[in-house]
């Protein structure tokens, strides 16, 4: 049975995610979306992160890959944000009726990366398969049903 975790401020609980960021201090600290201490499993939002501490924030897929950045707060903006997509996919067959029968799928792609004091982004894009996508453009998505 997965565990599911609590933000304590609303009571709102939420599965843990196939990729959870994790912000490392520069004092050695760490804030973990998803943490399980003293038997409390509790999730962070992603606006806890004190930016002007951030020494550099990763992502650990399910898999144990991780990726990261140095993070400067001088020059720097922490940016992490989701593309969801909602697929229907034809099976091949067919239902009593003669209509085809779909299997939906919502797929995430996980978005972090920063924005600089020009006011580009730098963002990483992890498919839901472990690639990865690399882009300037925040409003970058790719369809996921030709990126199979």
């Amino acid at each position: 049975m997965a565990i599911k975790y609590i933000y304590p401020p609303t009571g709102e609980f939420s599965l843990k995610e196939p990729w959870e960021w994790v912000a490392v201090y520069k004092d050695g600290t760490t804030l973990e979306q998803f943490e399980a201490k003293a038997g409390v499993a509790t999730f962070h939002r992603f606006a806890e992160i004190d930016q002007s501490r951030l020494a550099h924030f990763k992502m650990i897929g399910s898999n144990g890959q991780q990726l990261s950045i140095l993070f400067d707060s001088e020059g720097m903006k922490l940016v992490h944000f989701y593309r969801n997509q909602h697929l229907k996919e034809y099976t091949g067959g067919y239902d009593d009726d003669g209509d085809a029968l779909m299997i939906k799928r919502d797929l995430r792609i996980y978005y972090f990366g920063y924005q600089d004091n020009a006011g580009l982004y730098h963002l990483t894009g992890i498919l839901p398969d472990g690639r990865i996508i690399i882009s300037n453009d925040r409003d970058h998505t790719v369809d996921l049903r030709e990126a199979a």
